[in-house]
C-alpha cells in the first residue's frame, strides 16, 4: 500500500519493501504527483530534485532545506533565520513612482511617461500616495497606454522575480496585461515572440490569465480568479530550466493544462510595468500601479 501512500491495512503482510518506503519517505520521482493515495502526516522525497514535502490534509507542504529549496528562494510570513552575518542572495530592487514623471530620477531604468511607444493616453505619478495612473485615450478599439523597462533587464538565468499590485478602474471594455516580453513593441506573436505576460482582456474572458510564448507557440492558464476592481497583487518567477510560476495576492496558483510544456525562453526580456488597453473603445480605461518590485538571483 505503501507505493501509493494509503494506509496499511489489517492482515497485510509487512515485507522489507514497505519497510524501505517507509524509511525512505516514499523516495521516487515527482512523489507528490505518483502517490494516489497519501495521507496527511506522510513525507515524501523527490528523487529528481531532492526536495521533501509534508501532507497536510489536502495538499503538500515544501518542507525549507538549505540546498534543496534554494532554487525558487522560499518565503515564510513571520520567520526570521538569523546567523552572524546575513547576506541577501537577490539583486532586488523596487519603484514606488514617488519620483514624479522624470527619467533620469529613475536612473533612466524606464521612461515613466513615453517609453510605451504605442501609448496614446496618459501616465500620471501621484507622489502623495505614490502611484502610477495609466489612463487611454477613448477614440478608438485598440488605445492603450503602458509603461515598460527601456532595456531587457529580466533574465531566465538569474531566475528573476516580478511583483505588481494594481486596481484597475473598470473591468468593462478593458485589457490590462504585464510580464516580460523581449518584443520592443509589446507584441505577442504567438510564433515569433517570447513572453511570460499576465494579462485580463474582456472580451476573452472574465478571468485573469497568463500566458507564455516561446518563440514557437503561445500556451495560456485561465485562473478561477474574477478580474475586478479591487486591488490585487500578482508575482511571477522562473526557475532556471524555464519553468514558471504565478502567484495572486500571496497564494501560488497551479498551472495545469498544455501551459505547464510551454517554457520561458532564454532570451532577454523586457520588463512590462502595465499596459492598459481599451476593446471597444467606448471609453477611456484606467488603470493604477502601486508598485512595481524586481529580484534576480546572484551569480557566485
Amino acid at each position: 500500500m505503501s507505493e501509493t501512500g494509503a494506509d496499511y491495512t489489517q492482515d497485510l503482510k509487512y515485507g522489507y519493501d514497505d519497510a524501505n518506503d517507509d524509511k525512505n519517505h516514499n523516495r521516487m520521482a515527482d512523489p507528490i504527483t505518483n502517490l494516489a493515495a497519501p495521507r496527511p502526516g506522510m513525507l515524501a522525497s523527490d528523487s529528481v530534485d531532492e526536495k521533501l514535502h509534508h501532507r497536510l490534509a489536502a495538499s503538500w507542504d515544501e518542507v525549507l532545506q538549505q540546498l534543496s529549496s534554494y532554487d525558487i528562494t522560499p518565503s515564510f510570513a513571520g520567520l526570521n533565520i538569523l546567523s552572524d552575518y546575513i547576506r541577501r542572495a537577490t539583486i532586488y530592487w523596487m519603484d514606488c513612482f514617488d519620483h514624479g514623471p522624470t527619467i533620469d530620477k529613475y536612473q533612466k531604468s524606464w521612461d515613466i511617461t513615453t517609453l510605451n511607444i504605442q501609448g496614446n493616453g496618459t501616465n500620471t505619478v501621484d507622489t502623495n500616495p505614490s502611484h502610477i495612473t495609466l489612463t487611454t485615450d477613448n477614440n478608438a478599439i485598440g488605445d492603450n497606454e503602458g509603461t515598460k523597462s527601456e532595456y531587457k533587464i529580466i533574465l531566465r538565468s538569474r531566475k528573476n522575480r516580478s511583483e505588481i499590485m494594481l486596481q484597475l478602474g473598470q473591468t468593462a471594455n478593458t485589457q490590462f496585461f504585464w510580464g516580460w516580453n523581449d518584443s520592443a513593441t509589446n507584441a505577442m506573436v504567438a510564433n515569433a515572440d517570447k513572453y511570460v505576460i499576465v494579462f485580463f482582456d474582456k472580451s476573452d474572458d472574465d478571468h485573469w490569465q497568463i500566458k507564455v510564448g516561446d518563440g514557437t507557440d503561445e500556451e495560456v492558464f485561465t485562473s478561477a480568479i474574477t478580474a475586478d476592481t479591487d486591488e490585487i497583487i500578482h508575482e511571477i518567477w522562473v526557475e532556471l530550466d524555464g519553468t514558471v510560476h504565478w502567484a495572486v495576492n500571496g497564494t501560488e496558483l497551479d498551472i495545469t493544462g498544455s501551459i505547464s510544456t510551454n517554457k520561458m525562453a532564454a532570451d532577454a526580456h523586457y520588463l512590462i510595468v502595465g499596459q492598459a488597453q481599451s476593446v471597444t473603445g467606448a471609453s477611456a480605461i484606467v488603470a493604477d500601479i502601486d508598485y512595481i518590485e524586481n529580484e534576480k538571483m546572484k551569480e557566485h
